[in-house]
């Protein structure tokens, strides 16, 4: 599940927007029953002291459904009230065995310094020795490797 421009969204809305991901998405959503879909149906229209109330049992439902990865993109580019709530939340998913894939811009400082257990990798560009041996590898007999000087 991606989450991704979440710039300006209040707290509540976050929320919402990050469950209805999960909730919705393809590993989850045929799996849950139907007390569980109206469980977190109820949810989703509670107010916002009620939403984070029972954020957390909605997480261990969900988590408990299908174990999936959660990407987030851009982390420290979200607005400061966005990125403080994911930094609240992301332990929920560690605990309950959910993988965290962050992307983060190298022109901001970083905000992932600030989450427990995690793995940076630092990724860059292909050279063109490994650009030329990756479409090698991947394009079909009949694409026209000429044009890509393969």
């Amino acid at each position: 599940m991606m989450i991704s421009d979440v710039k300006g969204k209040y707290a509540e809305e976050l929320i919402r927007y990050l469950l209805r991901q999960i909730i919705f998405s393809k590993p989850i959503y045929p799996k849950l029953s139907k007390e569980e879909k109206l469980f977190l149906m109820g949810l989703l229209s509670k107010s916002e002291k009620e939403l984070i109330h029972g954020l957390r049992s909605a997480i261990v439902l969900l988590t408990s459904k299908s174990k999936f990865i959660l990407l987030i993109d851009d982390f420290n580019l979200f607005d400061q009230l966005a990125s403080d709530l994911l930094l609240e939340i992301i332990p929920l998913f560690q605990v309950n065995n959910i993988k965290i894939v962050m992307t983060e811009s190298s022109e901001h400082n970083f905000l992932s310094a600030r989450i427990n257990n995690i793995k940076e990798i630092t990724l860059g560009p292909f050279t063109e020795d490994e650009l030329l041996s990756f479409l090698r590898r991947v394009t079909a007999p009949i694409f026209l490797k000429r044009q890509l000087r393969i």
